[in-house]
C-alpha cells in the first residue's frame, strides 16, 4: 500500500478506456481532447477531480481545488 492510499485513501481506478472514451464524446464544453478524457474518466467513476483548471471546475460539478 502506498503512502497516499494510507494518508488520504487515494485509489487508482480501473475503468475501461472504451467506457471513458464513450463518455468523453459527450464532453462538448471543450475542444481539448485531454481535458475531455480527464473529465470523462472522473465522470465515469463518479469521482471527485482535483484541478485548478477553472473551465473544468465550471463544467464538472465534482471538481475541487
Amino acid at each position: 500500500m502506498n503512502q497516499l492510499q494510507i494518508q488520504i485513501g487515494l485509489q487508482v481506478k480501473d475503468d475501461s478506456f472504451s467506457a471513458v472514451l464513450h463518455t468523453a464524446v459527450f464532453e462538448t464544453w471543450t475542444r481539448d481532447p485531454f481535458d475531455r478524457v480527464i473529465v470523462a474518466h472522473a465522470r465515469t467513476a463518479n469521482a471527485p477531480l482535483l484541478t485548478s483548471d477553472v473551465r473544468i471546475q465550471e463544467n464538472y460539478s465534482r471538481a475541487v481545488w
